[in-house]
This record gives structure tokens, C-alpha cells and sequence, in this order.
């Protein structure tokens, strides 16, 4: 009943905003399968990919530090007592929850941390499992610690080079230089809203805290602009353009036809040593 309740303002706003809400229901693959079963069967392997791509690698490290503390001589487990028994059935009540609305909404693609509302509860779960299981339970629990904090030393480094040279490029989002880009959007006169295809643009807040910065997903998008406002997009963005130039033409607005080009420079070395962005002066041409 708390949970309903604290949710409540949420469902109110999705309901009185559901344009807002569906914008991206794309990003859920809804309904690829073609038919019914095909759907329903992708919907099924994308859920058990994101668990296992979520949660494998603990529930691994805990299954490996178990069998080596299972030859311990220690006496028999205690009994389950009601607080692990509470957080083990919400594990499964998230779970039944998620497979229902994946059934129900013919969602067949998902983010491996879409998974965290779901499993936030598993490490105190495996804890207190732990915790009843006495010496053995203890000696595991060492284990993990350990594997732990091994796997972050080895971590570190990994994740350092995939921002800057692997993955799918996305680390070129903390390494654009920001200062440079907002003198170049200042450059030929003020501007007040700035508006991208994607969520990166946001960054330029920390440079001035009182620049709207939009993109397709904000809510009240047309409400929210501040003239004047410019278009940035980036040619490698991966992000198609046609959902933002379509919501700026209902907020009234018509790109400049005189685009400018600019060249940012990124940060923490790499190539290309610069990115190339469009930059395009908006234009209100219906009343507000």
C-alpha cells in the first residue's frame, strides 16, 4: 500500500501526459515479433538476457564462493526468518510484475539496467542468507569480499580505456570540451534554449546553469522554449533526427536555413581530436 501510494503522483502525471509518455515506446521493440507467439517469445529471451547480463556476474561470484565454503564443517543453516522470506518474495513479485507487462505490452527489447527496480533487494537478500548460514555463511561472505574487491582494482583501468577509446564511442560525451562549445554557440549573439536530438547537450548546464537545454524526450518541450534558441546536432549522434525536427515544427518553430558548422575539441586526447557539430538558429512562425 505504501509503494501504490508513492506512485500514485507518478501514474497521475503519465496519464494526464501520455503523448509525453509513449514518445519512445519504440525503445521498447513493442510488438517486432509480427505475431503474437514470435513476440512473446523475443519479449522472453530479452528479459532473460538483461537478468542474466544484470545479475550473472554476482550471483556467479556468490555460487563459486559458496562451493568453497561448503566443505567447511559448520552446523545445519537457520531457519528462514520472515525478513529474508519478505525480501526473496519481493524478488519474485518484481519479477511475475516485469514477465506480465512484457507479455501484456509485446515488449521484446530491454536495458540490461532496466533490471535494478527489480533486483535492488537481491544483495541485502544474499546477505542475510549468508548471515543464517553461520561459519560457512561467514567464510563465504570473506570470498566474496575478496572477488569483490579484485574485480573493482581490474575494473577501474577497463572502464578508463573503453571511455576514451572502446565501446560504442558514447565516452566522446564527457570528453567534448563544453566551454568551447557554448562560446561558439554564444559567438554569433545570445542564446537561451538549445535543443538536440539527444540527452549529451545537457552537459552545457554545467557551464551555464540558466540555459534551457531540450531534446525529443523532455516533457512540455514547447512550453519549456526560451528564445532565442538554436539547433546542435552531432552527424555521429546515432540518434535519428526526424523525431526532434518533427516536435520542434508543433512547438511553432522553423530552422534557420542558413546551418553553421563548428569543430569542438575533445578532451583526453583519441581520433578524431575534434567533433563536428551542426548549428541552426530557430525561428518561431505560428503565435505561441
Amino acid at each position: 500500500m505504501v509503494a501504490i501510494l508513492a506512485c500514485l503522483p507518478t501514474f497521475h502525471w503519465s496519464l494526464a501526459h501520455l503523448e509525453d509518455l509513449l514518445l519512445h515506446c519504440d525503445g521498447f521493440g513493442v510488438a517486432e515479433g509480427g505475431s503474437a507467439a514470435a513476440t512473446a517469445s523475443l519479449g522472453v529471451f530479452g528479459l532473460g538476457k538483461a537478468i542474466l547480463n544484470f545479475a550473472g556476474l554476482p550471483v556467479a561470484v556468490f555460487a563459486v564462493a559458496f562451493l568453497v565454503a561448503i566443505s567447511r564443517p559448520a552446523p545445519s543453516s537457520e531457519p528462514w526468518p520472515w525478513p529474508e522470506k519478505l525480501l526473496w518474495r519481493a524478488i519474485a513479485f518484481a519479477l511475475l510484475i516485469t514477465l506480465a507487462v512484457v507479455l501484456a505490452g509485446g515488449v521484446t527489447q530491454f536495458r540490461d539496467r532496466w533490471m535494478l527496480p527489480v533486483f535492488v533487494l537481491l544483495p541485502a537478500a544474499l546477505a542475510m542468507r549468508l548471515d543464517a548460514m553461520g561459519d560457512r555463511g561467514r567464510k563465504t561472505q570473506a570470498t566474496i569480499v575478496f572477488a569483490g574487491a579484485v574485480l573493482a582494482i581490474l575494473v577501474l583501468p577497463v572502464s578508463w580505456y573503453m571511455q576514451v577509446y572502446g565501446g560504442d564511442s558514447r565516452g566522446r560525451i564527457v570528453r567534448m570540451d563544453y566551454h568551447s562549445l557554448y562560446g561558439q554557440l554564444m559567438s554569433e549573439g545570445p542564446v537561451r534554449t538549445v535543443i538536440s536530438s539527444w540527452f549529451w547537450a545537457g552537459n552545457l548546464r554545467l557551464v551555464d546553469s540558466d540555459l534551457v537545454v531540450l531534446d525529443d524526450e523532455i516533457p512540455d518541450f514547447a512550453a519549456s522554449i526560451r528564445e532565442p534558441a538554436v539547433l546542435v546536432l552531432a552527424a555521429d549522434d546515432g540518434e535519428p533526427n526526424s523525431i526532434i525536427f518533427d516536435r520542434i515544427a508543433k512547438a511553432g518553430y522553423a530552422m534557420d536555413t542558413i546551418h553553421r558548422q563548428v569543430e569542438v575539441p575533445q578532451l583526453l586526447g583519441g581520433t578524431p581530436a575534434t567533433r563536428q557539430l551542426t548549428i541552426a538558429r530557430l525561428h518561431r512562425i505560428t503565435a505561441p
